[in-house]
């Protein structure tokens, strides 16, 4: 359980060090109006530290959010066969979207498909929790649901720097997650959702495909498969630009350069 008070505290250039050297974290000091900091934004000396009334709400809402993403997508093909009662829930999600992009997403071969991974925003709304009475509410309150795996891996990074230091600074481990280290965990669950989805393939090899308008996500998922393979949770994780995609023989797979001559079988995408 991560504890409500500590007196746990790192500095600076323990963080800084602890942080992994790809880019998505740093800027190159030579670029004007950016100082000589590497950091493009401010840290803080210590993580955000959770009350057990916080853990407890944000572990349920996992379930919840799952369930409630079933639910509207049961009503929406509800509506669409439904039109003369429910037509306004298909009118509601259809709306500003291209009449391709509806059809594409209606294809039976989606029909059972859900995000794997769902990323709710959460204001502070309450005092912290050393100030409030137990019971109360969490002082958490959900603003938007987002499906959108960004920031995953960018989470998991900065997590796991923040035990490194915490750890150098008190030259001890540190207990405060229940199951492995932050990135650890994270990255184990998100491999483990996608390897669910090939039941009859226990080590699928997996490509995570980043296009030119995701591109703002594309250094921490090249992290996360690096930091995966690293770490030994999973080796056959690849990411890769469309541009790489080929099908041969109606076996998609990769290519690692413009020759074509390492063509890689894809098991999922």
């Amino acid at each position: 359980m991560i504890p409500t008070e500590t007196t746990l505290s790192i500095s600076y250039q323990a963080l800084l060090s602890a942080l992994p050297q790809e880019p998505m974290f740093r800027h190159d000091p030579a670029e004007p109006n950016r100082g000589v900091d590497p950091i493009g934004w401010q840290i803080s000396p210590e993580p955000y530290w959770l009350s057990p009334e916080q853990q407890h709400y944000i572990d349920q809402l996992g379930p919840t959010l799952a369930a409630f993403a079933t639910a509207i997508q049961r009503l929406y093909r509800y509506s669409l066969k439904n039109p003369s009662t429910h037509g306004w829930v298909s009118d509601l999600f259809e709306a500003n979207k291209p009449e391709g992009l509806v059809k594409f997403s209606l294809m039976n071969r989606f029909k059972s498909q859900y995000p794997i991974v769902i990323r709710p925003d959460l204001l502070v709304t309450a005092p912290a929790p050393n100030k409030r009475q137990p019971g109360r509410n969490p002082g958490l309150s959900l603003c938007e649901i987002d499906a959108v795996p960004g920031g995953l891996g960018f989470t998991a990074a900065l997590s796991m720097a923040y035990q490194t230091a915490l750890e150098q600074s008190t030259g001890q481990p540190l207990s405060l997650w229940p199951e492995n280290t932050p990135a650890t965990g994270m990255i184990a669950r998100f491999i483990a959702a996608l390897r669910s989805l090939t039941p009859d393939n226990p080590t699928p090899t997996i490509a995570i495909v980043v296009s030119d308008e995701a591109q703002d996500y594309l250094l921490e998922w090249r992290w996360l498969a690096k930091t995966a393979k690293a770490l030994g949770l999973y080796q056959a994780l690849h990411v890769v630009h469309p541009s790489q995609l080929r099908l041969r023989d109606q076996v998609l797979g990769f290519v690692d350069d413009d020759t074509d001559q390492s063509f890689q079988a894809i098991d999922l995408v």
